[in-house]
């Protein structure tokens, strides 16, 4: 129901934005005043056969929804007035005569170009915003036809596209919006990695823009959220607690709002958790002077955690731990050598020797349930 709401909304956004640019030109009558770009001229009747005359018979076909007729009549007209500017506009209502039809993935190709081919043109801007419009039908979840016949999903055309607006028109609102729909796509898909590196690329190339704040938080949340627990490594965590601390720096407001002095402290216990797993670890596989290093680190490090408490109660069950100069790195990599070793396998007893009355007897015979058995 959202999807099929999402998608009405972008087709009435088309066309209302359609009739707005399109209906003050195909409906302009001789003696009335339009604008032609540079100032308010006086309309005069259009010539067929010429770009102005061929242009005007064009916008009337898209203001009338003959959306076919349209793009039919736009392949003509770059055939036979293909050194006219008017072939920017001619390729600007192709596409959007494609999106009246529905077919996204066509219209794009046509708002792209004639971005390519006038890159600095009047409609640069208007096609960039209706490529963002379909992108985001795709990440919607939209599909294109493929091979005009299959309709298949679109999301990673709807990155792709977004992708080059941002290219297209660098340090631009669009840009940001973009880069921003990019990386919560990612984010919301769980897809952590991925949207850290769009948040950051947002980050370093709109440094003045108003929505840095919100990338420097997701960055931070992203990395937070990609931890998988202490069994795993802890080094997305570490880089989540960096970048909340640089946050509530640069921010202190937003910071107290969004409760990161909060989130730091449930990271600091996570952490307390991960050194104390790790001496549990130490000690079930028997290297307990390991266990107690770690032990001691909780205890040294996260004082006034649960973790140093239970800690401290698993030195004492311990006992007395010589001191070592081995690291913590240099008892991983003895547990990984041993790791490697092969097992130990007993060598084989040698064959019993039966007694005479044994083999006399021979083999025993076979019982019924034996043979029935699976």
């Amino acid at each position: 129901m959202i999807k099929a709401t999402t998608t009405l909304r972008i087709l009435c956004l088309f066309c209302i934005s359609a009739w707005i640019v399109v209906a003050p030109c195909a409906h302009a009558e001789e003696g009335e005043l339009i604008w032609d770009g540079k100032e308010w001229v006086e309309s005069k009747p259009a010539d067929p056969g010429t770009p102005r005359g061929d242009l005007a018979a064009i916008r009337e076909l898209i203001a009338y929804a003959e959306n076919k007729d349209t793009v039919k009549a736009v392949d003509r007209f770059l055939v036979e007035h293909g050194e006219s500017p008017a072939c920017e506009e001619a390729m600007n209502l192709a596409g959007q005569a494609m999106v009246n039809r529905g077919r996204y993935w066509d219209a794009y190709k046509w708002f792209e170009r004639q971005i390519s081919s006038y890159p600095n043109g009047a409609f640069f801007e208007r096609a960039l915003d209706r490529e963002y419009l379909i992108a985001d039908a795709f990440l919607d979840g939209r599909k294109r036809r493929a091979m005009k016949i299959f309709r298949v999903p679109a999301t990673d055309d709807g990155v792709e596209i977004l992708t080059r607006i941002s290219i297209h028109a660098p340090g631009t609102k669009i840009a940001e919006r973009s880069l921003l729909r990019v990386a919560d796509f990612h984010f919301h898909r769980a897809e952590y990695a991925e949207a850290v590196n769009v948040y950051d690329d947002f980050i370093k190339s709109h440094p003045q823009s108003d929505r840095r704040q919100y990338a420097m938080l997701q960055a931070a949340k992203s990395f937070l959220l990609s931890f998988r627990g202490v069994k795993w490594d802890d080094a997305t965590l570490l880089d989540a607690r960096k970048r909340f601390e640089v946050f509530a720096q640069a921010f202190p407001r937003t910071a107290e709002r969004e409760n990161i002095a909060g989130i730091l402290e449930e990271i600091r216990l996570t952490l307390a958790h991960k050194v104390y797993h790790t001496g549990r670890f130490y000690e079930r596989t028997k290297h307990h002077q390991a266990a107690a290093f770690y032990y001691q680190k909780v205890m040294r490090q996260y004082p006034d955690t649960h973790w140093a408490q239970s800690a401290r109660g698993r030195l004492e069950r311990l006992g007395p731990i010589e001191p070592t100069d081995r690291t913590p790195q240099a008892y991983t990599a003895l547990l990984q050598t041993e790791a490697k070793k092969p097992p130990e396998v007993a060598p084989p007893s040698p064959p019993k020797q039966k007694d005479e009355e044994e083999r006399r007897k021979g083999p025993e015979p076979i019982r019924l349930e034996e043979l029935t058995k699976d």
